[in-house]
């Protein structure tokens, strides 16, 4: 009993974040129907006529390479400039990333496009993924109460997940020639639906020059990074060395 008034109280205070996660469940859904076509597409562009690809496996062991070091860089800079201008125009950002590389492959899926589609999905990946989990944690943490924090954070993981499953399973029944188009439409519906009817929940202070505020917060967040990565680095080599 106790249980099932905790999990509809959770469920009650999901009711100010619908306009965040019915886009990124949308845009969840619109990435994960692309995986298992993905795969095909790459084959058939860089080995034609063979059911592996090397190249593939290269490609991508390089892109999430370059993501996972980039990452460490970019994420604290957006979080600091989702604290400095808001969670929305951040998450309008990272969403909309995603829209470009996969326009490539609805254009063309020669070698060619199929290259470009890395070069900036890789680009999309370091600014996108992660970034829109933490800033949408972000603005739920200014939304919800302190005590009901953790079962809404809770939440948006299980939709998360339930995300990706449902894209899969639409993938299963989609013509596999549409896929794509449709992905691109719920892509592209995330940030109209959020620039529409999103609320802000950072209040910005006035800034008379918000050129230069925004260059300290990226210098900033930079110099915090460095300073602990190098804190990091002195505590393991004098542990060990």
């Amino acid at each position: 009993m106790a249980g099932a008034t905790s999990s509809s109280s959770s469920c009650r205070e999901l009711r100010p974040l619908i306009h965040l996660l019915f886009p990124l469940c949308i845009h969840w859904i619109a990435e994960e129907m692309t995986v298992s076509v993905l795969v095909d597409v790459t084959t058939a562009a860089l080995c034609p006529g063979s059911s592996t690809c090397s190249q593939a496996i290269y490609i991508t062991g390089i892109q999430q390479t370059v993501v996972g070091v980039f990452k460490m860089l970019t994420l604290p800079i957006l979080g600091q400039l989702a604290d400095e201008y808001g969670r929305k125009p951040l998450l309008l950002l990272t969403l909309s990333t995603t829209i470009i590389p996969f326009a490539l492959l609805v254009i063309n899926q020669s070698k060619g496009f199929v290259y470009a589609y890395y070069v900036l999905r890789t680009v999309s990946y370091i600014i996108s993924q992660g970034s829109i989990f933490c800033i949408s944690v972000a603005y739920a943490a200014d939304v919800v109460e302190e005590s009901k924090r953790a079962g809404v954070f809770g939440w948006i993981m299980g939709l998360f997940s339930a995300s990706h499953v449902m894209g899969n399973f639409l993938a299963r029944f989609l013509p596999e020639q549409y896929i794509f188009e449709v992905s691109i439409a719920l892509l592209i519906f995330c940030p109209v639906y959020m620039h529409f009817f999103l609320v802000e929940t950072v209040t910005l202070a006035p800034n008379n020059d918000e050129t230069s505020s925004y260059m300290d917060t990226i210098l900033n967040a930079l110099r915090g990074r460095y300073n602990s990565m190098k804190y990091a680095a002195k505590v393991v080599f004098s542990r060990y060395f």
